[in-house]
């Protein structure tokens, strides 16, 4: 729902957090009252200017504001959101994470709050494990401790032409071992913080595609990431999207993937997280091309520009003519999704060999190159890239304008 309109005209908002009765009951309710505290305090420390706010209940802050002002323009929302959910909070040695969450009216703040009802030993078990991993995974991000490697997606005919290079966040043990995050990631989504990961891949490759104008990169986010509902604002994206509108070149050459993520987003939320991005000129991938949930209405409201085909399939088609055949089938449709399609799971000679008599133009995989942390394309001086796809009009065909003061 777009609440933008309402909360330009009021003069209050609530902010909840909305796992302080999940945190009461995997943890007791003295570390979900220090939570409450410490939260309180890190929110009046990064308060914007002309704020007032005060406390409604331990998971419930009431933000009053002058009629006419906009306390929570532009970045100041991302700033705030970030303090509060983008670093733990250390609760009698443990590392807790807040989810927070804007609400126009208090009714709306209470229900957004979880019932602090009795849950299982097993659940709670299971929620501290998750936090352990989320919190671990935040402040590795909060503190730039995370790798990133890089895999080249390559021409199926001419190796030496990449399509993009996908960016992958990977952390590094006291051993000096590198392991990738993808637990972790999927243990902060059930805690209900996927755009902390997303928000940092996409300022990552950014910045990668400002400081060098040759590559195109790929980031992959969750539905819930891309997603989230911040009420008209551009939210956690602000900082993203203003950059990408101010450098039409970058955003050229930037490439959003979708995973398939936690939680269940709307087809129009679905159609317009992409969008967001899109508008500005980015370029739009879908993975998992036939086993994922995605429906082809989903790829149709999406108007994916690339289509990545399951790994699966490529991996079965050496196994029987009628596997080759469905491969084949499969590339065909993909194509009327996508201008290009894309095969996942290029491993061996024989592969490709089935991939190129299937017509398949581009693939992923070991034999076209493994993700490493070196960037291939500064390395490789016969690494040719395609031409970025051309930029995206917008709906208005204006200069795209970032709302700056939908939370107030």
């Amino acid at each position: 729902m777009d609440n933008s309109a309402n909360m330009n005209n009021r003069r209050s908002v609530f902010l909840v957090i909305e796992n302080l009765a999940l945190i009461g009951n995997a943890y007791g309710n003295e570390t979900a009252r220090l939570m409450s505290e410490a939260f309180e305090k890190r929110l009046r420390t990064h308060s914007c200017e002309g704020a007032r706010w005060h406390r409604v209940s331990s998971a419930i802050f009431a933000l009053f504001f002058d009629e006419g002002t906009a306390p929570l323009a532009g970045g100041v929302f991302e700033d705030l959101w970030v303090a509060l959910a983008g670093k733990s909070f250390t609760i009698g040695g443990d590392c807790l994470l807040a989810v927070p969450s804007l609400h126009t009216d208090l009714a709306e703040a209470r229900a957004a709050t979880h019932p602090a009802t009795a849950l299982t030993e097993q659940w709670a078990a299971g929620y501290r494990k998750d936090m352990v991993a989320a919190a671990r995974l935040v402040d590795e991000i909060a503190n730039g401790h995370l790798l990133h490697l890089w895999q080249a997606i390559r021409s199926t005919r001419q190796p030496e032409m990449v399509l993009h290079y996908e960016m992958t966040a990977h952390s590094c043990d006291h051993s000096g071992r590198i392991a990738s995050v993808a637990l972790a990631q999927a243990a902060l989504a059930r805690i209900g913080l996927s755009w902390v990961h997303d928000r940092a891949m996409v300022l990552h490759a950014v910045d990668e595609l400002e400081a060098d104008a040759r590559p195109a990169i790929a980031v992959c986010l969750s539905q819930l990431g891309l997603c989230q509902d911040w009420g008209g604002h551009p939210g956690i994206w602000f900082s993203a999207l203003s950059r990408l509108a101010a450098r039409p070149d970058v955003a050229a050459r930037l490439v959003i993937d979708m995973s398939e993520g936690h939680g269940t987003v709307s087809l129009d939320e679905l159609r317009q997280g992409f969008l967001r991005f899109k508008r500005l000129g980015a370029s739009i991938s879908v993975s998992g091309f036939a086993s994922s949930t995605l429906t082809f209405a989903h790829l149709t409201a999406i108007d994916p520009d690339f289509v990545k085909i399951s790994p699966v399939f490529l991996h079965a088609a050496p196994l029987s003519d009628g596997a080759r055949r469905r491969l084949q089938l499969l590339i065909n449709l993909a194509s009327t999704f996508a201008r290009t399609v894309i095969v996942e799971g290029m491993e061996n000679e024989q592969q490709l060999q089935i991939a190129l008599a299937a017509k398949a133009d581009w693939a992923m995989g070991a034999l076209m190159g493994q993700p490493a942390l070196s960037r291939r394309w500064k390395l490789d001086h016969d690494c040719q890239f395609t031409a970025p796809l051309p930029v995206a009009e917008n709906c208005s065909g204006a200069e795209p304008n970032l709302p700056m003061t939908a939370f107030g």
